[in-house]
């Protein structure tokens, strides 16, 4: 579930927070066709980078454990 989809606190990016629900560990694809990600990360509740997130193409992978919460930073460009 899509907990919350919003600009950055600070500006830099976009946050994304997710909540799983089935109580099962679950990787996610996130994909976004015609943006360029320039970064993806892990971060904590007050939106501090922890960790990146490899990013291939148009698509990055996260997994949430049982019950988990995930927030995680995007920063974007628009492609020409």
């Amino acid at each position: 579930m899509i907990l919350a989809c919003k600009q950055a606190e600070d500006g830099d990016g976009y946050i994304l927070r997710l909540l799983e629900l089935a109580g099962e560990q679950t990787t996610i694809r996130l994909r976004w066709p015609g943006i360029s990600a320039t970064g993806a990360y892990r971060t904590n509740i007050v939106e501090q980078d922890l960790e990146p997130l490899g990013i291939s193409g148009h698509e990055a992978r996260v997994t949430i454990p049982p019950f988990g919460i995930e927030t995680l930073r995007f920063r974007m460009r628009a492609q020409d």
